[in-house]
């Protein structure tokens, strides 16, 4: 019969302070005795390895350690069987799931895998951990929380937003892979072995309880669920120490030197902020004199002889089907300009739109329509290297320069073209000193329309990447999105993710399918042979949206089963090309750690995942963020400045909860900077906090910038960029070393570098003292040495 101790065995345990040899003697002796006890007993038996012992009970799946501690609370209570134990190991098998326990110097291992062969719809739930004790949550979502397991503002918002009904996914709500909660002086470290298919809600009892589970189905039944739990110091350095080491010793830890290896313009994201440059436009507003073009226009086409008017507005028509998905009105809008009463914004950008798709056609060029027309220098000399020998930015180039010459009294030169992609932006760029930037377009089209802009930044020692993805499927229709659209026309229906149901996963917005990640290699080597060698464009740095956010699934096709798992490994895969193959310096929204081995840069750890309706979908609170769309320039979801909610600054905003969790593990593996949708100087009340948490954590700001953003921001950034870029530069080689709290009120805060660097911030409106150094309001010191050698008050 196998040995199963009962209650009496776990209260000696209990009872016990350090266990030596002679007591463990003792200990085995009594439970050579116990092996005769019943199974009618409460089975709740101590594991052990040498003085560190848990109690857990089989039926109920409750962990408790010494003190009192609870690891997981009890549930339902089950029948067991098959038990096999002994001191440092146990199996057995409950709600048809083996558990298997085991304590070793590495802690406490505890995994859960089916009994049963799972078919068609069929899932085992396990729920492991139940944590409703403790003090505070130390959780990895996003940079890292601090939550008061009895804070009431806390409880409210995580159990109405995140409750039973609405679970967060393991992957997708934690940056890293695992969970934390302090009891006093101990912290409780939960190291999730299997990060796939899990998800975890928010519920309140006497106070915040968290509970976590795991659902298997017939993809993953014959993968392990658990966790390792471990015992550390109740500060948010060793938490981190233990997953940093975990990663290391799983072969899951790569440094940003060692990413410079494949890619060695890694080291341009040292100091860098990253910046999205805006404005999908060709020639962009400021540079065309709109009146006295629109009057014009009016007179060329009343002409009934053929002019270049009359020729654009006719080859509008061949672009058609491009136009009519980025912009309907694109079709004849010289037409409608025409015959408008004066210009305005929407209608600017449509002749703006179907200029940018007229300029990459190569049948611009006629002959007979141009006869009238005196062409510009750079048009002339193309035209005389002749057509047929011209390469396909040399034709852009060329279109380019036939719109100048069409329309020059009214459109500036070619090389002042572009709104934030623009040799202007660029050169005001370099004129505040900024060495190192990232810069960001909204898509490969305008960086292939604008090559001479990319070609300049790459000069200037910056990197410069286009925003990609390969989530969505969605059919060639108005509206419809460029990054959706592939050239595997059957995708759509061949390459999509199947639920569960049978029925297909929605893309992003409700939009078209989600498409299975398997289906993306041969896309993207499209997308980077077109851009990077048919047009030349030299990007040398790409950005792969959602891969790094989490958002994996199953797909239950049967003609292409893929797991979560696998699903990750394919985005893995695909990110990994571009950075070996092209050499690209590749990046992804937010920078969850399954993708940090390959991605350099993450968009979204430190600041963002806000998805409250006011301000999302409720256009007429004064909290909503702005919608997608501008005529020009920046969508107002990037830069329209907006009050927060006092819940949203208190949860997302408060230097009191927040920690650098995140970078005391990856400071010098991946770099991660707020989202781009909740860039740093979205929420003005929130912007002293948003800036001087740059320099504490050593993260780059998340910046939109088009012509007008520079003039309202031009004086800040002058002053910040390059003082915050010095240090980044420097610092990003280094390892976090250390987080502490200066102050009672959490408002002083310090984090600390393995050069020895000390970064000191003051969150308060008052002016602190710290040892011999009085910080400003709202400002930052970096002291080496004792001494105090930069100071920003933001």
């Amino acid at each position: 019969m196998p040995c199963t101790p009962d209650l009496t065995i776990t209260r000696f345990f209990e009872s016990q302070g350090v266990l030596n040899h002679a007591k463990m003697k003792n200990i085995y002796l009594l439970l050579g005795l116990i092996c005769c006890y019943t199974m009618s007993f409460a089975h709740t038996v101590p594991i052990c390895y040498k003085t560190q012992c848990v109690q857990i009970n089989l039926e109920t799946l409750a962990v408790n350690a010494k003190n009192g501690i609870a690891l997981s609370a009890p549930q339902n209570f089950k029948p067991i069987k098959n038990i096999v134990y002994k001191l440092d190991h146990l199996k057995f098998e409950r709600d048809n799931l083996k558990v298997t326990v085991n304590m070793t110097n590495k802690g406490l291992m505890i995994h859960f895998i089916p009994m049963m062969k799972l078919n068609k719809n069929q899932q085992i739930q396990i729920i492991f951990p139940v944590i409703n004790k403790g003090d505070h949550f130390l959780l990895p979502m996003l940079e890292g929380r601090n939550i008061p397991t009895n804070d009431s503002r806390w409880i409210k918002f995580l159990t109405q937003h995140f409750g039973k009904q609405d679970p967060l996914s393991g992957t997708s709500g934690l940056s890293m892979q695992f969970i934390s909660t302090i009891h006093k002086k101990i912290a409780i470290v939960y190291l999730i072995q299997n990060p796939f298919n899990n998800h975890f809600y928010f519920v309140k009892n006497k106070q915040l309880t968290l509970t976590f589970y795991h659902n298997f189905n017939r993809l993953n039944q014959n993968k392990a669920f658990g966790f390792n739990i471990r015992f550390t110091k109740a500060t948010p350095t060793k938490i981190a120490d233990i997953y940093r080491r975990y990663q290391i010793n799983r072969g899951k830890f790569v440094t940003l030197q060692a990413k410079s290896m494949i890619a060695p313009e890694v080291t341009k994201l040292y100091g860098a902020p990253f910046i999205y440059l805006w404005g999908h436009e060709l020639i962009g507003r400021s540079n065309v004199n709109w009146h006295a073009f629109h009057a014009f226009l009016k007179k060329r086409l009343a002409l009934n002889t053929n002019n270049p008017s009359h020729w654009f507005d006719q080859l509008s028509h061949s672009a058609a089907t491009k136009l009519y998905i980025i912009d309907p009105d694109a079709v004849n809008a010289l037409h409608k300009l025409a015959k408008s009463k004066w210009p305005y914004a929407s209608l600017e950008s449509s002749v703006d739109t179907m200029f940018a798709a007229l300029v990459q056609k190569t049948n611009l060029w006629n002959p007979k329509v141009f006869t009238k027309t005196q062409l510009n220098t750079q048009a002339r000399e193309l035209i005389a290297k002749g057509l047929d020998h011209l390469t396909p930015y040399e034709h852009i180039l060329l279109n380019k320069n036939l719109l100048q010459s069409a329309y020059r009294g009214y459109i500036k030169p070619v090389n002042e073209w572009g709104n934030g992609v623009s040799l202007w932006m660029l050169r005001k760029l370099k004129g505040i000193g900024l060495k190192h930037a990232w810069l960001g377009l909204e898509d490969r089209d305008i960086g292939i329309i604008h090559r001479n802009v990319i070609e300049q930044a790459v000069k200037d020692g910056y990197l410069i990447a286009p925003y990609d993805s390969y989530w969505s499927l969605q059919k060639e229709g108005r509206n419809s999105w460029s990054t959706a659209i592939f050239q595997n026309k059957n995708l759509y229906t061949q390459g999509a993710v199947i639920k569960q149901n049978g029925k297909f996963l929605d893309g992003f917005l409700g939009r078209g399918h989600a498409l299975n990640p398997k289906f993306s290699m041969p896309e993207e080597k499209y997308r980077l042979t077109q851009t990077l060698k048919f047009y030349k464009v030299p990007f040398n740095s790409w950005f792969f949206d959602t891969d790094g956010a989490g958002d994996l699934h199953d797909d239950f096709s049967p003609n292409h089963l893929t797991t979560q798992a696998q699903d990750a490994q394919y985005r893995i895969k695909r990110m990994n090309y571009a950075a070996t193959h092209y050499r690209l310096v590749v990046g992804t929204e937010d920078g969850k750690d399954y993708i940090a081995t390959v991605a350099v840069f993450g968009h979204g750890i430190v600041g963002q995942g806000i998805w409250l309706p006011s301000m999302r979908r409720d256009k007429v609170s004064k909290y909503y963020i702005g919608g997608y769309w501008s005529a020009f320039g920046i969508p107002p979801r990037y830069i329209k400045e907006t009050p927060l909610m006092p819940i949203v600054h208190y949860i997302y905003y408060n230097p009191k909860f927040e920690i650098p969790l995140y970078q005391l593990v990856y400071n010098d593996s991946i770099i991660v900077s707020d989202h781009w949708e909740y860039g740093t100087l979205k929420f003005p009340e929130a912007s002293h906090f948003s800036v001087l948490r740059t320099f504490l954590y050593n993260s780059p700001p998340m910046l939109h910038l088009d012509r007008k953003a520079w003039k309202h921001y031009k004086s800040f950034l002058k002053r910040y960029l390059p003082i915050w870029s010095k240090w980044h530069h420097r610092l990003v080689q280094t390892r976090m070393i250390n987080f502490n709290y200066l102050s009672k009120d959490k408002l002083l805060q310090k984090t600390t570098f393995s050069d020895g660097t000390q970064i000191i911030v003051n969150f308060s409106h008052k002016m602190k003292t710290y040892h011999k150094f009085s910080i400003h309001a709202n400002s930052a010191i970096i002291v080496e040495k004792q001494h105090i050698v930069e100071q920003f008050v933001s």
